[in-house]
């Protein structure tokens, strides 16, 4: 029985190998594009962006496990094979590091880190970036599912004015929450900061376009540590070189890792990371790993099971 792997490079092969030698070592390995690969061996596959086509190779897999939140970088592959199990790598840490992101980078807005940076990088003093409190900030958070719920309960917890939007209708104590094209509108539209964390699909392309931005009071601030594929990345930037848009903090990019002459390293409001929100250990991924394997030989129920048809 074999796990192949897609996630790390060939570089971290070695690392896999040692862990899961400790918590299964029952368990066969194999790297995606290893020469040795027996297709009909492969039962499991831990992936990122799995090279589309290759998936239906392998006739006997039972599941497909994202080595992330997301599942869009799977759900591209036009021959995905069907009727098999898609999970999501959605455990404590990850909710616990996205919102220990979220909460830092909504501090480091209201408190105008960014600009004291400058300020220290030529030297200047200047005691008028004071900020603002967090008791009267509002933060809207767009997507309630597992890593907006944690991060829209611990912003309401450290004291912002928390709102948040889902697909469907959420109840979240001491968070304001809203649904459908009418609640998008009214969740976001006196909102200090707009925290996004979509899901990528057909559904969501584009939604933070020119209007949407238009639509925030002025000065708001954007945080994405969702899907690069929901920002128009160019209206973004107008509304910024505008003043319209106070900061822009950027986890995730249409292109990764983000090339080294893009126009966004050099915008001085913009704050650029290399999608590292909510990046768990591979120690963490690997007992997930262990536990959906074991769930599955013994036929129990699976956890963080995706629906496709959604999109996450």
């Amino acid at each position: 029985m074999t796990l192949i792997i897609k996630s790390g490079g060939k570089a971290a092969m070695e690392t896999w190998r040692a862990l899961f030698r400790e918590l299964m070592p029952d368990l066969e390995l194999v790297h995606w594009a290893s020469p040795m690969l027996d297709p009909a061996s492969i039962r499991y596959a831990l992936v990122w962006e799995p090279d589309p086509g290759q998936l239906k190779n392998f006739s006997n897999l039972r599941l497909i496990m994202s080595a992330t939140a997301g599942i869009d970088h799977i759900l591209r592959d036009p021959a995905l094979p069907r009727g098999i199990r898609i999970t999501r790598m959605i455990i404590p840490e990850t909710e616990e590091r996205m919102a220990d992101y979220v909460c830092a980078a909504a501090y480091s807005i209201i408190r105008d880190f960014p600009m004291i940076a400058r300020a220290q990088a030529i030297g200047r003093w200047d005691d008028t970036y004071k900020g603002r409190r967090s008791s009267e900030t509002r933060i809207a958070v767009l997507g309630l599912g597992q890593l907006g719920l944690a991060t829209a309960r611990r912003l309401a917890l450290v004291g912002f004015n928390v709102s948040g939007w889902s697909r469907s209708w959420k109840s979240v104590a001491n968070v304001r929450c809203f649904v459908g094209r009418e609640g998008w509108l009214a969740c976001t539209k006196d909102a200090d900061i707009v925290v996004n964390l979509l899901p990528g699909t057909a559904e969501t392309k584009g939604l933070i376009d020119a209007a949407f931005l238009s639509h925030l009071r002025h000065g708001a601030s954007l945080i994405n540590v969702g899907r690069a594929s929901t920002v128009d990345i160019d209206a973004l930037i107008t509304h910024l070189a505008a003043g319209a848009l106070r900061y822009a903090f950027l986890d995730v990019f249409e292109h990764e890792p983000l090339r080294s002459d893009d126009s966004l390293w050099s915008i001085p409001n913009v704050f650029v990371s290399a999608h590292i929100a909510s990046r768990i250990s591979m120690r963490s991924k690997a007992e997930q790993v262990v536990k959906w394997i074991r769930a599955d030989r013994s036929g129990a129920e699976l956890e963080h099971v995706s629906c496709p048809h959604r999109g996450y």
